[in-house]
């Protein structure tokens, strides 16, 4: 039997499953589980809000509700209602960040190496933006 993969467990977690039903449901134990979870780089702990209930404050957004109003009939906090709003947000948008041309001063294409805490960079680009 193999693993569970990537999708599978972050599915499972987000219907609000524990790693200990996981572990149940996929036949493994636990200290697997936990250690897919590392790998994976998932979330350990079981979020208190399904996907389900991400959709209704999505639905309840589209409606014109704010946050407070979707807070108080859900019964989450404004905070908890903000956050996966802004999380659903962000992963549903294919975004590209505009480059900003306007602080961009063109230079001569070359290669820079720099070395910051021992990791070391290679800058190529023909722009230099001032920070």
């Amino acid at each position: 039997m193999e693993h569970p993969t990537k999708d599978q467990l972050a599915q499972m977690r987000q219907q609000g499953m524990t790693a200990r039903e996981i572990a149940g449901a996929t036949g493994r134990n636990q200290g697997t589980i936990e250690y897919l979870f590392r790998k994976y780089k998932l979330c350990r702990r079981r979020s208190l809000v399904t996907l389900e209930q991400i959709e209704e404050f999505n639905r309840m957004k589209q409606e014109g509700r704010d946050i407070k109003e979707i807070a108080e009939k859900t019964g989450y906090t404004k905070e908890t209602v903000r956050y996966h709003l802004k999380a659903e947000k962000a992963g549903s948008d294919n975004f590209e960040q505009e480059f900003p041309t306007q602080f961009a001063i063109q230079r001569e294409s070359r290669v820079e190496k720099k070395v910051y805490y021992g990791i070391r960079y290679e800058d190529v680009t023909e722009f230099y933006i001032p920070t």
